[in-house]
């Protein structure tokens, strides 16, 4: 909930209450200002504390509902954040696997560990990436991530079906290298790597 959604709240409330007392003290003077008026005065008194109760009963109702209304709000925004994290952490977890298994390929040459990096980092780019709002600085910065070192490994790995994807990928993060400066060399190595094997 935003600052002036909780200071909205507030005001109407305390509005709320200022009329309801401002009525009953209006009331209340002018049922005893003058004591041939006190004898008349007792239904006014009844009227008013009619009109108390049941502005009372308002009041309650209108601020139980704005809480239901701002707590429903609050957890749905939880959950929506705490959604939005864990794919991040899950993204950034099978990036860095999938780049372990990058690494043991470039020690062993072992065709299956440049396998396994493509499958996990893939698997990071469209399970988790995929569901992220890229217009956030650090989605955008993740995802960039993770497409470049897919392209990098797709071009490794060198296969003709690849090409469109590994370039598809190479041209993002080519496109965004300027926005992110302590990325920009090693996206720009990516992309030139990739129009080399797959001109």
């Amino acid at each position: 909930m935003r600052w002036y959604e909780i200071l909205l709240i507030f005001v109407g409330g305390l509005l709320g209450l200022m009329v309801t007392v401002s009525l009953g003290v209006f009331i209340w003077r002018f049922a005893t200002s003058s004591s041939s008026l006190v004898s008349r005065a007792t239904p006014l008194v009844d009227v008013l504390t009619i009109v108390l109760a049941v502005a009372g009963v308002v009041i309650a109702a209108v601020g139980y509902l704005t809480y239901r209304l701002a707590s429903e709000r609050i957890e749905r925004r939880a959950v929506a954040e705490v959604r939005a994290e864990t794919l991040k952490n899950k993204a950034r977890l099978l990036t860095y696997i999938g780049y372990v298994y990058w690494v043991d390929f470039e020690c062993t040459k072992d065709a299956r560990y440049i396998e396994q990096a493509i499958d996990l980092t893939k698997g990071a780019h469209d399970v988790c990436a995929r569901e992220l709002d890229e217009r956030e600085r650090e989605n955008e910065l993740l995802i960039g991530a993770i497409r470049n070192n897919l392209a990098y490994y797709l071009a490794k790995r060198g296969r003709p079906e690849d090409r469109s994807l590994s370039r598809g990928y190479a041209e993002y993060i080519h496109s965004r290298s300027q926005n992110f400066p302590e990325q920009r060399e090693d996206w720009e190595d990516t992309y030139r790597f990739v129009l080399q094997v797959y001109p």
